[in-house]
């Protein structure tokens, strides 16, 4: 079975999930019902075999899509964040840093994961991410538990960009604008994570010492996905060149990196071992740069 008939099909499962609304373990069960049909039949007509393969794996495919789209809606609901925003009072959200933050010139975002939520009657058990814009100059760090005071509110949508679409996509549905922050004890950070992130944070220190800017912060976007750096009027220059993914995580980045682990890997193991440590050493490096490929 081709693969583009594969993709195509599962694209076409999330397009139909979008327009009809069934729970997901209802396009699971069509899934599970397809799939041993298709083997049936295969047996009963040896003469339609390739056919009818084709003609009922390829829905099983396609509804596993359906799933696959449904399973990533949030349940917005009293125990999830997005339930508490666009209200006209201030809450006090605590949570914990589930990535390195991101410093702006004039503001740091940070992505939190929410543990509690405090609208006036004590903290109560929620689940979910936020996204925060809180002052710059301040160092945080990866699992660094904070609690928020500030507005939640849905990111805003027009004709020609959807930020709440672009959160969505990182499964983050509320964001503060503006916020105050208390530092609280202890740290939520996984241990593997911490060691990679110290590790990115130790190459773009070597980066910036080792080039000059713009060079250094043309080099941190390309090899690392860093773009805060840049001045804004050069990344006004790459946009309207059309050449802006030369300084972001893309295919193109990936290929470029795969194929210099590979020929490295290969002069000490065959081909099929440096292919898999090859592999191995580009998921490494999604997880470095944060996996966000363009």
């Amino acid at each position: 079975m081709p693969l583009l008939w594969i993709s195509l099909s599962f694209i076409l499962g999330i397009i139909l999930a979008s327009v009809i609304s069934l729970p997901t373990w209802a396009w699971i069960l069509i899934s599970i019902l397809l799939f041993p049909l298709s083997f049936f039949l295969r047996s009963r007509f040896t003469h339609y075999s390739s056919l009818v393969a084709r003609y009922f794996f390829l829905p099983t495919i396609l509804f596993l899509g359906s799933a696959y789209y449904q399973f990533r809606q949030p349940n917005i609901d009293a125990f999830h964040i997005a339930f508490y925003n666009d209200r006209n009072y201030e809450l006090l959200i605590t949570g914990y840093l589930v990535e390195p933050a991101d410093y702006r010139d004039t503001y740091t975002n940070l992505t939190l994961r929410v543990e509690a939520v405090d609208t006036g009657d004590g903290d109560f058990p929620v689940d979910g991410f936020i996204l925060v814009r809180v002052f710059p100059n301040q160092i945080y760090e990866y699992g660094e538990r904070l609690r928020i005071r500030g507005q939640l509110q849905t990111p805003p949508e027009n004709e020609d960009f959807s930020y709440k679409d672009y959160l969505a996509r990182q499964s983050i549905y509320s964001y503060v604008t503006k916020s105050e922050v208390t530092r609280l004890p202890g740290n939520n950070g996984n241990i593997i994570s911490t060691q990679i992130y110290k590790l990115k944070s130790k190459l773009l220190e070597n980066t910036y010492r080792l080039f000059q800017d713009p060079e250094a912060s043309l080099f941190a976007g390309i090899l690392f996905g860093v773009d805060t750096g840049l001045p804004k009027k050069l990344q006004e220059a790459f946009k309207n060149t059309g050449t802006a993914h030369i300084i972001a995580i893309s295919g193109f980045n990936i290929a470029i990196i795969a194929g210099v682990l590979f020929a490295t890997f290969k002069y000490f193991f065959n081909e099929r071992m440096s292919a898999i440590l090859a592999i191995c050493g580009i998921f490494f490096y999604m997880f470095l740069v944060g996996g966000d490929a363009a």
